[in-house]
């Protein structure tokens, strides 16, 4: 029985013994383990790592570690990563708590994924970030191997942490993938925090955590700094995680004045005021933001969003983030004169990140975007921009879109405007204006448009297919019922507009290019117009220098205005150029015809105008008139040749029967959706008289033998 005794004891005497030493060595900190951590930590980092001196190791639950200073070298120079200045991480005062799944995969190498790190606080911090154009990031530790096979512009995910806090410290980031050079400086502020879990209390001016951060972004400077009550965790997770008020100010480019408010700064500005429960995640971040700068697109660029390029603007609002989804209530959006709101989510969880919300406002003034549209703003630098590349007598913006940026995410949003103001006073404003706009893989389409104006509407689809190297247009509108005197808000002197009448229209257009001007240019379609029962003023026809009623023999009442039962024309568009089938005005005395053509490529004018009276001979023509030059500098004139007679009106005339019969078509008097009745009506007695007159004529050359008479003879 004692020899069993003894037997017994000797093993649970061993057990006591080992569990009496590792106790021991747990009060001691393992200290003999300093040798082998280190080394480990330098295998599965591939860097150089120093550990302090007053190193103390606790191993039951987990692995925490307090050191009086550990330090991380920078990647070695045969290494895809760059290297930062200086050493790539030096901490003092280090309590670090890793769960044995991290220490696994640390020891086990190599680390492709983020690592779980469930306690860092430092007491002072300073670390040394770089990242290449390619992606390469020296806060990788990925397998160079592994590294070569990934995307180059793949994210490198930061590690995990449930707690993250810093007391002090420097940061330099020196990102080449998104132009961003940046010194922080990580202050404690001391003295008596406010209540950091109580989220309405407001970022104390004397107390808390201190971020401070100057550099530049795109080679234009940038200062950001970030106050908090208290110690804002960088990094926390689980729900009882409280979230922390703090102030949040950054600016962003260069300061003409100061950095006022009078719309001449040229700096993107950001003030948010929330409450967030870690810094690095964002996650429960709620705040109030204003952001102001000098276009939309400058400030979306550095967020990944695809915004328009517009003038300057202002936006008050406020800011939600849910896991990767991010939402905001824009109260007022003010761009220009423009005056907008609505509610937007931006989700960045898929593989294409995505916008949708709806954009609704009281007021919006198209020219605020003219920058988008590539016709540029209205600042000095726009205007220089703009000489430099349009060509001299050229007026269709040049300046290229930025397609590229329609890759970078996805869009479904809503229209839902008030009001448009057309950006000129002789235009009546659009009101309302809905739309659904959508982006998706780089296909940017504005689809089931109504425009309400003038008692009329505009309907239809426009498309921007940017997938290939050339960007190709489509345009498919519909315009109906539009009382041009309501559009067209101009007045004479006497008070009488300068045209009325009905219009209505169809268009259909394909087109390529990288501009506006491009995009016209090479336009391949067809578009019909006309309008019912009109009127223009005599002062609109003598605006050309010439007096076009007169020469064309038209019939001026006695209200200074000419009667129109129609004016319609059908034209074809091929690369650019732009003829009439058919281009007419019919008044009660005399029928005047349009031919030639019109370039969009070389903005080239080459138009004849001839006028054939109703109760004379189709011969009894008067000269004709041409419009010729360029789009900035028309010229009109008379055409007093013979071979101009001999082309006139009669000439004219007998081609447009086939192209009437096509308008007549698309007009419809019975339903009146066009207001295009009494104009359906001339067009049909047109085609009718056209066919007669064409037999005559070519009765009249057969009987010349087919010699054109001499002008005057």
């Amino acid at each position: 029985m004692a020899r069993r005794s003894r037997w017994l004891t000797l093993p649970i005497g061993a057990i006591l013994v080992v569990i009496a030493s590792v106790v021991l060595l747990e009060l001691l900190g393992w200290p003999f383990l300093r040798g082998p951590f280190q080394r480990a930590l330098a295998d599965a980092t591939g860097r150089q790592v120093e550990l302090g001196p007053d190193f103390q190791l606790r191993l039951i639950g987990s692995v925490r570690l307090r050191d009086e200073y550990v330090e991380i070298g920078q990647p070695p120079p045969d290494a895809r990563q760059p290297a930062g200045e200086g050493p790539f991480l030096r901490a003092t005062q280090l309590r670090i708590e890793l769960p044995y799944s991290t220490v696994w995969r640390m020891l086990r190498g190599p680390i492709d994924a983020p690592l779980r790190v469930r306690l860092l606080e430092v007491d002072e911090l300073d670390a040394s970030l770089a990242r290449d154009a390619e992606g390469n990031a020296n806060w990788s530790f990925a397998d160079p191997e592994r590294a070569e096979r990934a995307e180059p512009s793949t994210p490198v995910p930061l590690p995990q942490f449930d707690r993250f806090e810093v007391g002090s410290g420097e940061i330099r980031l020196r990102d080449e993938l998104l132009g961003l050079r940046i010194d922080a400086q990580v202050r404690t502020r001391e003295g008596n925090a406010t209540a950091a879990g109580n989220g309405s209390d407001r970022a104390g001016a004397d107390t808390g955590l201190e971020i401070i951060a100057t550099g530049t972004y795109r080679d234009s400077p940038l200062h950001a700094t970030l106050r908090s009550p208290g110690i804002l965790p960088l990094a926390a997770s689980g729900g009882n995680a409280p979230p922390v008020p703090f102030q949040l100010q950054l600016r962003a480019g260069d300061s003409r004045n100061g950095g006022g408010d009078d719309g001449n700064d040229v700096q993107t500005v950001l003030d948010l005021d929330g409450q967030v429960a870690d810094l690095l995640q964002l996650r429960g971040l709620t705040a109030d933001y204003r952001l102001r700068g000098p276009s939309l697109a400058a400030a979306g660029a550095p967020l990944g969003l695809t915004l328009p390029t517009t003038s300057a603007f202002d936006i008050r609002g406020s800011l939600v983030k849910d896991g990767q989804q991010w939402s905001t209530r824009v109260e007022a959006l003010e761009v220009g004169s423009s005056r907008l709101n609505g509610e937007f989510a931006y989700d960045a969880a898929a593989g294409t990140a995505k916008l949708s919300g709806t954009l609704r406002g009281e007021h919006l003034t198209l020219s605020d975007l003219a920058p988008a549209l590539g016709a540029g703003g209205g600042s000095a630098e726009e205007a220089a921009r703009k000489r430099e590349t349009v060509p001299v007598g050229r007026v269709l913006p040049h300046r290229e879109f930025d397609i590229a940026a329609l890759a970078k995410m996805d869009a479904d949003l809503r229209l839902d405007l008030d009001s448009v103001d057309l950006g000129s006073a002789a235009l009546a404003s659009i009101a309302p204006l809905r739309a659904q706009l959508s982006l998706d893989d780089s296909v940017l389409a504005i689809a089931e448009l109504q425009a309400r104006t003038a008692s009329g509407e505009l309907r239809g689809l426009l498309r921007l297919d940017a997938r290939a190297k050339q960007p190709r247009w489509h345009i498919d509108l519909r315009v109906s019922r539009v009382r041009l005197e309501q559009f067209l808000t101009a007045r004479t002197p006497g008070g009488v507009a300068y045209l009325s009448g009905t219009l209505g229209g169809r268009t259909k257009l394909d087109g390529r290019g990288n501009s506006t001007a491009q995009m016209l240019g090479s336009l391949d379609g067809s578009a019909e117009f006309w309008i019912d029962d009109g009127r223009i003023s005599q002062l609109l026809l003598e605006i050309s220098g010439i007096d076009i009623a007169e020469s064309l023999g038209l019939l001026i009442g006695g209200d200074g205005q000419l009667r129109m039962q129609c004016a319609a024309a059908r034209l074809e568009v091929e690369d650019g150029l732009v003829t009439p089938e058919v281009a007419l005005i019919d008044t009660v005395d005399t029928t005047l015809l349009v031919d030639g053509e019109m370039s969009l490529a070389e903005e080239r004018l080459d138009l004849v105008l001839a006028a054939r009276p109703k109760d004379a001979s189709p011969l009894a023509l008067r000269s004709p008139v041409r419009i010729e030059g360029s789009f900035g500098e028309p010229k009109v004139r008379l055409d007093m040749g013979a071979t101009a007679l001999r082309l006139g009106a009669a000439a004219l005339l007998a081609t447009i029967a086939a192209p009437a019969a096509a308008l007549l078509a698309l007009i419809d008097p019975g339903a009146g959706d066009d207001g295009g009745a009494v104009c359906a009506q001339s067009l049909q007695q047109l085609r009718a008289g056209s066919v007669k007159d064409g037999a005559k004529e070519g009765t009249r050359r057969r009987g010349d033998g087919g010699r054109p008479p001499d002008s005057g003879g």
